[in-house]
């Protein structure tokens, strides 16, 4: 303050004695340049002696925002501006405070009162909720004079809340581990959107990538803040500016390419006709969970809905649209539109809730109508009707049917039709919650997505029935007994279905293959039901099927890796073991299996993979590898020992010379499975990130 040209004149006293006249506070410090009057409730009538102006209330009148009184340079605040009321500490601190920035602006000769609107008492626009709060009166001090003892002040401090809202936070195991709040968190992503590609770290890559778009935040925010729509936003502008990690979903994009390529595409007329009056649509998921029941409920549907009524094994595009890649999700649904319209353009039966938001918002041109709906007016197959025999059950509505109340009430109307016992879950309806998967969640953040299951199925020890096919294999792939709703309706036996296990991630593209071959040879004649499977030459066995799982990995791909390493004869050979160990880059992904033929199988014994390209030669000669596993591997071409080189990986726009194991002959580099699943893994998702 001094370097401002302020002189303090502490520890002064001054006393206002009577009479009192207009310039007798002046005349007690004739030197200053303001004056703060907090005298107290007591000189509330002492602003008429003293020449000020007053209010209504014979009070000095002050500037609501500034403090300052009708003479220059003089502030007044603390109880004297309210004798009537109880005494506030806070509130005179408050005042004093305020006066003090007054009294600052005052010596830089700068306005007041510019750009203080928000200051002091104004209505807060933050929510606390208080249903469960305790009303607890409050402290008084015993001594107004004195104010409050420790014990007073402690028992009073005792009564604050923590004033935040946080609802969504409450509801969200996704807000909730990345601890912060909606507000935070929006000004991280467009922090994350702006940094310049090499001036720094998108260190909310993961955050954004995590979110499972459900909308429950939107759902108990009582301002309606919709997190899904910014996150939505947030990873379409990383991919337009191609800055989305690409570990994050190309997994699930290319499952949905799979899904609509020609070996699990399918759009027909019924057997025997040439038009349809209905297209019966499951969705890629159904068709990939439980195929048998997608059959069944086509047979039923031709039997009791309408002989016409053609099938479509198709995507609706949704997991392009969450993954941001919204030419994929333009270029689905130009396929499906287009399969559609090949058909007549007929009314759309739907299995799948997200399917139904997806036809809502993006082929509104198109009658729909939900297969539980048909089901429920048509009536159920022979046998299901009191089938459940009062059992008690839970039904979960999927986060993607929050606002479809119709098809919410056709499956509890089946259920019970069923003889069921539904037990409504406390967050069910427009307030349900996600099972990890949507908005890809489980492919971004794995651990993410155990979290956000595992609490939704906390939630009631009675059996689930879901309607959704991914959130029934997802209950049961974390130990929760679960069944569709075609299990009820179709009467199979419901404790083998209640705990079977769905296809993992993995393996559900071989059954939407599977699918379309068996429907072909048995419903239209063409082909055969039983065509090879890759997966027939591999021998699996349960722990490595779970390393796929957990790698994604499929296994086309160990298969494709397999065969052309026993074409080309690239490989590496184990001599202690007989091991092999071959690789091979499809797409942006190089792919390295560990197998053994056996007859005409192979037994494949672990699987990785890598998005670092290898560059090609001079490697130059190195001293000891890079990372040593204590495994000894020769070139299987020519079974002879490798030998360190300096060899250059490059990612994105980075590359590392790094020693491996090569052989210069064949022009082969050995990856081993530490290192890739290691130090490459993390540098690959640190890049992403820059």
């Amino acid at each position: 303050m001094t370097e401002a040209g302020a002189r303090l004149v502490p520890f002064t006293s001054v006393a206002l004695t009577r009479p009192r006249g207009e310039n007798g506070l002046a005349a007690l410090a004739p030197e200053v340049d303001a004056v703060y009057l907090a005298m107290g409730a007591p000189e509330a009538d002492a602003g008429a002696a003293l020449g000020y102006a007053l209010d209504e209330q014979g009070r000095i009148a002050v500037d609501p925002v500034t403090l300052a009184t009708s003479k220059p340079g003089t502030y007044c605040g603390g109880s004297i501006l309210r004798p009537s009321e109880p005494w506030s500490p806070i509130a005179s601190i408050a005042d004093g405070r305020r006066a003090a920035l007054s009294i600052d602006r005052q010596l830089q000769r700068v306005s007041l009162g510019a750009s203080r609107g928000d200051r002091g008492g104004f209505a807060t626009g933050l929510i606390v909720n208080l249903s469960d709060v305790a009303s607890v009166p409050p402290e008084s001090a015993a001594d107004p004079a004195r104010g409050y003892s420790h014990k007073e002040a402690a028992a009073e401090a005792g009564r604050c809340l923590q004033c935040e809202c946080l609802e969504c936070v409450k509801a969200c195991t996704y807000l909730e581990k990345f601890g912060a709040y909606p507000g935070k968190y929006a000004r991280r992503i467009y922090n994350n959107l702006t940094v310049t590609q090499g001036r720094g770290s998108r260190s909310a890559n993961k955050m954004i990538d995590s979110c499972s778009r459900c909308r429950l935040c939107y759902e108990v925010c009582p301002v309606d803040l919709d997190m899904a729509e910014v996150i939505g936003d947030a990873r379409r502008e990383m991919v337009r500016q191609g800055r989305m990690p690409a570990s994050a979903f190309d997994f699930a994009v290319h499952d949905l390419r799979l899904a609509v390529d020609e070996h699990s595409a399918l759009a027909r007329h019924a057997p025997g006709t040439d038009e349809s009056a209905a297209v019966f649509f499951p969705g890629c998921q159904l068709a990939a969970s439980d195929p048998e029941q997608v059959e069944r409920a086509y047979s039923y549907l031709r039997q009791r809905y309408s002989p016409a009524t053609g099938l479509l094994l198709y995507c609706c595009g949704a997991p392009a649209d969450w993954a941001g890649q919204g030419a994929v999700f333009d270029d689905t649904l130009a396929g499906l539109r287009a399969r559609l319209e090949s058909l007549g353009s007929p009314r759309v039966v739907l299995a799948c809730p997200t399917c139904e938001t997806v036809f809502a918002a993006r082929l509104p041109e198109f009658e729909t109508v939900s297969l539980w709906e048909v089901l429920r007016d048509v009536g159920l197959p022979d046998g299901a009707a009191g089938s459940g025999a009062g059992r008690r059950v839970a039904v979960h509505d999927a986060c993607t049917a929050r606002y479809q109340t119709g098809v919410q009430r056709a499956v509890r109307d089946l259920v019970e039709a069923c003889g069921y016992e539904v037990d409504e879950l406390e967050m069910s309806g427009e307030r349900t919650e996600c099972c990890g998967f949507g908005g890809l969640m489980v492919y971004a953040n794995r651990e993410m997505g155990d979290l956000v299951v595992d609490r939704r199925i906390a939630e009631s020890d009675a059996d689930y029935v879901a309607y959704c096919a991914m959130c029934r294999d997802r209950f049961a792939a974390r130990g929760k007994r679960s069944v569709h709703v075609l299990d009820l309706v179709f009467g199979e036996a419901y404790d083998e279905r209640a705990e079977r296990r769905g296809p993992v991630l993995t393996q559900r593209s071989a059954q939407r293959v599977a699918l379309k071959r068996r429907l072909l040879a048995d419903l239209w004649r063409e082909g055969s039901a039983f065509g090879p499977s890759r997966r027939d030459d591999l021998v699996l066995a349960p722990a490595v099927e779970e390393l796929l799982e957990q790698r994604y990995i499929r296994p086309d791909e160990v298969h494709e890796v397999i065969v052309h390493a026993q074409k080309s004869g690239n490989r590496f050979i184990e001599p202690d073991s007989g091991h092999l160990l071959a690789a091979r880059s499809i797409g942006a992904v190089t792919y390295w299996v560990e197998y053994a033929p056996r007859g005409d199988r192979f037994v494949v014994y672990s699987a990785y993979s890598h998005r670092m390209d290898i560059k090609p030669p001079p490697w130059p000669a190195a001293g000891a590898l890079e990372e040593d596993d204590g495994r000894v591997w020769h070139c299987a071409k020519g079974d002879h020992a490798l030998e360190p080189r300096s060899v250059t990986l490059s990612y994105l726009v980075a590359g590392f010379p790094v020693k491996l194991p090569t052989c210069l002959e064949h022009g082969l580099v050995l990856i081993t499975e530490g290192l890739a699943t290691g130090r490459m893994r993390q540098v690959e998702l640190a890049l992403e990130d820059k």
